[in-house]
């Protein structure tokens, strides 16, 4: 009987041990539990657990682990954002939309052109561009990417680039991806040069035609005629300068398109320039009145280029000469106030009618073109005026009222 009683201690101490076992085991697991609940991205320790040696590599392989979780985090929350902020602020209009083309998601560039309201909205019914729809159900049924050159037809005409991704799964939805790449200017560009080509090529055949005809006839019947010969030089020599002044203009309209954005730096003396310019007038008309110079005594400096600028006043000048028949003097004024020179060019002749005016500084234009081509005019001026005074941040000022003359005024910095 005394051996059952030692037995049974035995037995309850040994249980007393396990159980106090299985308790500080269960409270660990407990314990780890709970800080895995409310885990604050900080490694766990080991230190605070009964059983340390056991829970160690436990606790260790889970640092691990959430280390390799949280660094996954951060990596998918920077793409999360960077995608996020590079979609909101590309320069282009972009959207996001579901198979039945309602806008899932638009970038900033998209919500200044359709308003904040255009989400869930179908995009055909908040984009006026004819053709898009049709573009977005090829590139859906061809499943590939389409690119087309579309035209937004309101509230501003404007001709865009269109990329449609072609529909993609995502989750449950199928998503198709469009971009809208703004290249009016671009479009607008080649038509000034094709017209330029067209207007170029206009511009030479008709003296290269002339000359080619006198040359024939020079050649032919002319040849042992000298009152004929003598009158075909003549227009032959006419036509040439002709050609050579709108070789020259085209020359220099194509360097200061080069250059217009670059600012000039040297310092032009006003008083020096218009008084040669006068000097210049006075020696080649016989009515030396035929430029008034208003300006004060004191001297006058500007931010320029001395040619071009000289070119500026030259180009205006002969048109008030050739086109205004006036019979007063043209009147070149210049009046300095604190920041700016005001500088006007008037003519007291027949003057430009109001809708021709917009048009006087485009290549070409000519308000009587049969008679500025009897005059010589290439058409050239006025646009190399317009983009020289670009180059000096200035704008050409055209005011004009028939049979009172024409004004021509711009602004230059004063130094």
């Amino acid at each position: 009987m005394y051996i059952h009683k030692e037995l049974i201690s035995i037995l309850c101490l040994i249980l007393s041990i396990g159980g106090i076992i299985v308790y500080k085991f269960f409270r660990d697991f407990q314990r780890l539990n709970a800080e895995l609940k409310k885990w604050k991205k900080k490694p766990l320790s080991a230190r605070d657990y009964f059983f340390f040696h056991q829970f160690e590599p436990v606790v260790f392989n889970l640092n691990s682990h959430l280390k390799n979780y949280n660094s996954s985090i951060k990596k998918n929350k920077r793409q999360i954002l960077f995608y996020e902020k590079f979609f909101d602020l590309f320069p282009d209009p972009l959207f996001i939309v579901d198979e039945i083309n309602q806008i899932v998601e638009l970038n900033l560039s998209a919500t200044k052109l359709v308003g904040r309201d255009a989400k869930t909205k179908n995009i055909n019914s908040v984009l006026r561009i004819p053709n898009l729809g049709d573009l977005i159900m090829k590139s859906n049924f061809e499943k590939k990417p389409q690119i087309s050159t579309l035209k937004l037809v309101y509230p501003v005409e404007t001709i865009y680039t269109v990329w449609v991704s072609g529909s993609s799964k995502f989750i449950k939805n199928k998503l198709n991806f469009i971009r809208l790449y703004d290249c009016t200017s671009e479009k607008k560009v080649q038509e000034l040069q094709t017209e330029f080509v067209a207007n170029v090529s206009h511009e030479l055949k008709t003296p290269v035609s002339a000359m080619v005809g006198y040359c024939e006839t020079l050649l032919g019947i002319g040849k042992k005629d000298d009152k004929v010969r003598t009158k075909f030089l003549k227009i032959l020599k006419k036509e040439s300068l002709r050609m050579s002044s709108l070789v020259s203009d085209l020359l220099s309209l194509t360097r200061i398109e080069r250059i217009e954005h670059t600012k000039p730096e040297g310092i032009v003396n006003l008083n020096k320039l218009l008084n040669e310019i006068q000097d210049s007038y006075s020696s080649s008309f016989k009515n030396n009145k035929i430029l008034k110079l208003i300006m004060s005594s004191k001297e006058i400096e500007t931010i320029g280029d001395y040619n071009e600028l000289k070119q500026v006043f030259i180009n205006i000048i002969d048109n008030a000469i050739k086109y205004s028949d006036s019979k007063s003097p043209i009147e070149l004024k210049v009046k300095p106030n604190q920041e700016l020179i005001n500088i006007s060019i008037k003519d007291f002749g027949k003057g430009i009618n109001e809708s021709d005016i917009p048009m006087l500084t485009n290549r070409f234009y000519r308000v009587d073109s049969t008679r500025s081509r009897d005059l010589g005019s290439t058409g050239l001026g006025l646009s190399i005026v317009k983009h020289i005074l670009n180059r000096h941040q200035s704008e050409l000022s055209i005011k004009s009222k028939i049979n009172e003359g024409s004004e021509f005024s711009f602004n230059l910095p004063i130094k």
